[in-house]
């Protein structure tokens, strides 16, 4: 199963951090995740590195 998570930036802190925890928490427990994000520019400065496996379109 993927899990898809869609996240509307609205403040760039709350909302995104959020969401960006909650996948990371999933994908910790061996979960596969999808963050989709409406601007990702937004997650720059939250996660420079990304994560494993990250993928951006």
């Amino acid at each position: 199963m993927v899990w898809d998570i869609f996240c509307k930036v609205i403040d760039n802190h709350g909302d995104l951090g959020v969401c960006w925890r909650l996948c990371a928490q999933l994908a910790a427990r061996g979960e596969r995740v999808r963050l989709w994000v409406d601007d990702v520019s937004a997650l720059e400065w939250m996660a420079p590195q990304g994560c494993d496996h990250e993928q951006t379109s």
